[in-house]
């Protein structure tokens, strides 16, 4: 383990995270906070601050939108998750609309130097302080990572979360047997499809016949999610424990026209023939989704079956649908880290089961709903450390 008493190990980090902040800093003054969005995010927020609530769709000359307008009167939602929105809702009440981005590309420099800790840490358990170096400088230098840093929205947050909780699981003791269900379930709140990975590491620890934290890991994230499900349950009559957006996400997946498609000519024609409340929108939206994703499943086995196979290869290697992933600023360093990751896993013969189960997680994501390249950066936290020793043994290999 390194001595964080030796002044070299803090001047090597310290000085390799303030690199990361400045290259940033360059990108945000160098692009400017016209091309940041908060997205949904951001609509949900400025609604809430517009007294409006927790609010997103309406309906304007017969056609549905979420655009933000003074007049508009749009129905209460259930969107996408609240952590990131009221974070945002706390940045909105708390400047100017000119210091809005600002604020919150400020946010993502302190996740940013709170994953770049945690990421050394487990690298330095797992191997040595040399390779933790190397992780901490793929993560500060990597173009993808900088873009994510620049970005508004839950990726970085993400990253830390992954840090989190690969650190937490590393380092499971009785002492500590609370920290891992609470980070889940905060981070739940930010990214339902975490739930996913809880139900996993829940599986886990029953093999394990750890029961406490089995408990633990069911009772504390559901006491977390709780007051959404409620509110929900309050405002739609309906059980809706996570968001109104999964049957799009698995119609982008799973549809005839193209992978991340959006619309065919049934969505359209049924959505032109909404005559209901309002209110019930994403309800309906969520339904028609789901009812297309069966339907196409159903009547095209072949196709659906290619589909699955084509969305894995999208997801680990190159997404054509996807513009961004054609570029050789994006792409070079993917297959090398890509490459570097298989070097170590190859090296090192065995993967702590906590990455290989986030791996597996995010791959059964990708495979179900859709491969979306901030879905892959989302995972590549996870490929950092092995690739870093990756890079170590090559370079013995080499000497």
């Amino acid at each position: 383990m390194l001595d964080w008493k030796k002044n070299e190990y803090k001047k090597n980090f310290l000085s390799i995270v303030l690199l990361g902040i400045v290259l940033r800093v360059i990108l945000l003054l160098f692009l400017g906070t016209e091309g940041q969005s908060d997205w949904e995010y951001g609509i949900i927020a400025e609604n809430i601050v517009d007294g409006k609530g927790y609010s997103f769709y309406y309906f304007e000359d017969g056609k549905l939108t979420h655009e933000i307008k003074e007049n508009s009167n749009p129905a209460s939602s259930a969107y996408m998750a609240p952590g990131y929105v009221y974070l945002l809702v706390a940045i909105k009440f708390l400047t100017t609309k000119s210091l809005e981005n600002y604020i919150a590309f400020g946010f993502n420099l302190i996740f940013f130097i709170a994953t770049m800790f945690y990421l050394f840490r487990i690298t330095e358990s797992l191997f040595n302080g040399k390779v933790a170096i190397i992780a901490i400088l793929f993560y500060s230098l990597i173009p993808e990572f900088i873009y994510t840093s620049y970005s508004i929205g839950t990726t970085q947050i993400y990253h830390l979360f992954l840090t989190l909780i690969i650190y937490y699981s590393l380092k499971s003791t009785n002492a500590n047997k609370f920290t891992l269900p609470i980070i889940l379930g905060i981070a739940i709140l930010f990214r339902f499809e975490l739930f996913l990975l809880l139900m996993m590491i829940v599986v886990l620890m029953l093999i394990k016949r750890n029961y406490t934290q089995l408990l633990l890991l069911l009772v504390i994230p559901c006491l977390f999610l709780a007051p959404w499900v409620i509110r929900n349950q309050q405002t739609f009559h309906e059980f809706i424990p996570f968001s109104t957006t999964g049957g799009l996400n698995l119609y982008r997946g799973n549809n005839e026209i193209m992978i991340g498609g959006w619309h065919n000519f049934n969505t359209l024609e049924k959505l032109s023939h909404f005559k209901e409340d309002t209110s019930k929108i994403e309800l309906f939206l969520n339904e028609m989704y789901k009812e297309e994703v069966v339907t196409y499943l159903s009547n095209d086995y072949t196709m659906s079956s290619i589909n699955f196979v084509k969305k894995f290869f999208y997801y680990w290697f190159v997404n054509p649908n996807e513009d961004k992933s054609m570029n050789i600023i994006y792409i070079v360093p993917w297959f090398i880290l890509l490459s570097l990751s298989i070097i170590g896993i190859v090296k090192q013969k065995r993967m702590p089961t906590i990455m290989a189960l986030i791996i597996v997680y995010h791959t059964i994501l990708a495979l179900v709903f859709i491969p979306l390249l901030r879905y892959q950066n989302m995972m590549k936290i996870v490929l950092i450390p092995i690739a870093a020793y990756g890079l170590i043994e090559l370079l013995k290999k080499e000497k």
